[in-house]
This record gives structure tokens, sequence and C-alpha cells, in this order.
């Protein structure tokens, strides 16, 4: 889950990063809050719960979790695909040891 939370984490800089960092706190505040709930869904879940599926859905409670990362991938790609045509430049990507920025003192494009 860890790289869940991280991804999360990552897309929400991102968006703080290119709105001048006005809303980082905001956005940071609801980060935790995100990660407070699904780390409490997870916890509540064993590994026989993972397998079950809800009532009337067609998919595990593991598939749906799955889908979530996916899914958040998937906008993820938009995001950079929409900052790519619109400046013609390629977005820094922070990798996992990197620390988020927390000032204007970086390069926004690679």
């Amino acid at each position: 889950m860890k790289c869940l939370y991280t991804n999360i984490f990552i897309i929400c800089c991102i968006l703080c990063i290119f709105r001048n960092l006005k809303y980082i706190y905001q956005i940071l505040s609801y980060y935790d809050s995100v990660k407070n709930k699904i780390t409490a869904y997870t916890n509540f879940l064993d590994d026989t719960q993972f397998v079950e599926k809800p009532v009337d859905c067609s998919h595990s409670k593991f598939e749906l979790i799955l889908g979530q990362f996916r899914h958040l991938h998937t906008h993820m790609g938009m995001i950079m695909g929409f900052i790519i045509e619109a400046t013609g430049q390629w977005p820094t990507v922070l990798g996992l040891e990197t620390p988020i920025p927390l000032d204007n003192n970086y390069s926004k494009y690679c």
C-alpha cells in the first residue's frame, strides 16, 4: 500500500507545483485524510476478505483496490499529457528518494 500512498501524494504535489504551491497544505491535509481512510479499511480486512466480492459486484475487494490504483495511474498519465501538450516540455518526475519541494527552488521541467 505504500506505493499507492506515494503515487497519491505525488499527484497531489504535481497539482500544487503547477499551481505555484498555493494550495499545498490544503491538498496535503486531504492526502492525509484519504491515506487514513485507506489504511483503516485495509487494516480491517484479513486475507480471506480480500477475495470476497461485495454484494452485487463481479469483482473481489482486492480487484477493486487494484482497479483504483490503475485508475489513479490513468489520471496521472492524462495530467502529464496535458502538461506536455500545453508547454511542449516534460515535467520533472520525482522518484521515491527525492524529497517533495516545498518552495519554488526547483526545475519544473526536465
